[in-house]
């Protein structure tokens, strides 16, 4: 899809598009490791509640 776009569009509307798809892959790519940070921290926060018993919801 995006090749039969950019055949229809000005070599300023090109670099516009390939400028926003490079953004969102950034986007993406941040997205991703912030999720995966988030979810290591969850991660150890339920071993150390289990661990310790330091969790309300173990008492």
């Amino acid at each position: 899809m995006c090749d039969t776009l950019e055949k229809r569009l000005s070599a300023d509307d090109k670099k516009l598009l390939n400028d926003i798809t490079d953004t969102q892959g950034m986007l993406s790519e941040t997205m991703a490791a912030e999720s995966y940070i988030q979810g290591f921290r969850d991660c150890a926060e339920l071993i150390i509640d289990v661990m310790f018993g330091r969790s309300e919801n173990l008492k």
